[in-house]
């Protein structure tokens, strides 16, 4: 019992009120409320000896018990997730809340040896959301998905596949959710995506597309818009060599396809010294920008290689682009600068050793012959001193992160491109990592 109580104390905390209480009762557990008795009652009571909780390994759902409107009345039911022994173990309980009471109304069965990624979305249109169960199989690379729906009081499944990777997205702007699957089957064989809507009554496969040729993996995916009435998913797929190659799925003229080869999108290896590179809503404003990496010159010629990389959009016909932004990408530093337009490529990046202990990087303008004229530097300053040093000889602070303090410093230069303290305080920026995958 104190175990269920443990687990269940997030659903706990949601589901009691706020209160005025006695500085005596602030030091002790708060009283279940009757709603946490109650359901944990009708938990209780479906629950054999050889069942424990088994809460979802991956995605933004995780927790053991998941409070959701499944069937459109404006009153959440519960989803438990649970596991036993038996042909299906992995089981979903729902249960409906009727007066005071909860109770036990649908049970979703499956194999698999962990609930793999639990989402809810609004997939056919109708009031309550659906929940998209992906279960890890025992043994087996590939995973098994099924979508569920409450229609007219009684559970249905719409669809279920196999799959490595899934995505949920308003794909053809409908105002519907979609069901975006990847799946890899061998070595040696192309990955392919598939896609599942929900269409006159009933959910619909979609022609499977190919992934690029060599991805072996995904390790991103993104979800927006290549042009501006475009919805797309965004697929970072892993190349051999371990560099990034972008795919681009989408509804085109009423069918899905890959619009990446058809439309000769930019497709290059998006790696920067040893970092991945995926499409982004650089800017904000709304639409998925392609990175393009490019080498930038160097100040001499025993000096290592940096690069730029170039943020292309699409025009609406995909039938031009532009370079939205150009940026440079410190990811081991977890930071980047906006490049000015004005400065074009004609820069160079070296090392700055100038103040011993400090790491530092110097912009310069190019120049054939040698080292140009100094931009600026950035430097990373540590230790409980960093904000004081960060702020002497001239320096200016540009921003700071955990326990490192970020400083620039204004070269020769900066007069003659027209840069001023305001605008490279602007132009640096940090790195935004995604909480799910751990990466940038």
């Amino acid at each position: 019992m104190k175990k269920r109580w443990l687990l269940l104390l997030p659903m706990l905390l949601l589901l009691t009120g706020c209160i005025i209480r006695s500085p005596e009762e602030l030091y002790s557990l708060p009283a279940p409320s009757d709603e946490y008795d109650n359901l944990q009652a009708a938990i209780s009571a479906v629950m054999t000896e050889d069942m424990q909780y088994s809460s979802p390994v991956s995605g933004t759902n995780r927790q053991p018990v998941q409070m959701a409107d499944l069937d459109g009345d404006g009153q959440n039911e519960a989803v438990v997730f649970l596991k036993t022994g038996g042909e299906m173990p992995l089981k979903a309980y729902v249960f409906d809340r009727i007066g005071r009471d909860y109770q036990n109304v649908f049970v979703i069965e499956g194999d698999g040896s962990a609930f793999a990624q639990v989402e809810y979305a609004q997939i056919d249109g109708v009031g309550g959301v659906e929940i998209v169960i992906g279960r890890q199989l025992n043994g087996q690379v590939l995973q098994s998905i099924g979508a569920y729906s409450i229609q007219n009081g009684q559970l249905a499944e719409l669809m279920s596949a196999s799959y490595s990777e899934f995505a949920i997205a308003d794909i053809d702007g409908n105002g519907n959710r979609d069901l975006f699957l990847m799946r890899f089957v061998s070595e040696g064989h192309a990955g392919v995506a598939e896609l599942y809507r929900w269409i006159d009554g009933e959910m619909t496969r979609e022609p499977e597309q190919s992934l690029s040729v060599g991805v072996s993996a995904v390790r991103n995916i993104q979800v927006g818009n290549l042009t501006a009435d475009l919805p797309a998913i965004f697929i970072g797929g892993v190349l051999a060599d371990s560099s990034i190659i972008t795919d681009v799925f989408c509804i085109q003229n009423g069918e899905f396809s890959s619009i990446s080869s058809a439309n000769d999108l930019e497709l290059h290896s998006h790696t920067v010294r040893g970092y991945n590179v995926y499409a982004s809503d650089i800017d904000g404003d709304g639409i998925v920008e392609l990175p393009d990496v490019v080498q930038l010159p160097t100040a001499l010629p025993e000096e290592d290689a940096y690069y730029a990389i170039r943020w292309l959009e699409y025009a609406p016909q995909l039938e031009s682009k532009t370079v939205k932004m150009t940026t440079y990408h410190h990811y081991s530093g977890g930071w980047y600068l906006r490049i000015p337009e004005r400065f074009g490529m004609d820069f160079t990046i070296s090392r700055d050793t100038t103040i011993a202990g400090v790491s530092g990087l110097v912009f310069r303008i190019a120049k054939e012959d040698g080292p140009g004229e100094e931009l600026f530097t950035i430097y990373a300053f540590t230790g409980g001193d960093r904000n004081a040093a960060a702020a002497a000889d001239g320096r200016f602070q540009l921003g700071a992160k955990s326990d490192t303090t970020y400083a620039a410093m204004l070269g020769e230069g900066a007069e003659r491109m027209e840069l001023t303290q305001a605008e490279l305080v602007s132009m640096f920026q940090f790195i935004r990592v995604d909480w799910n995958s751990g990466e940038t």
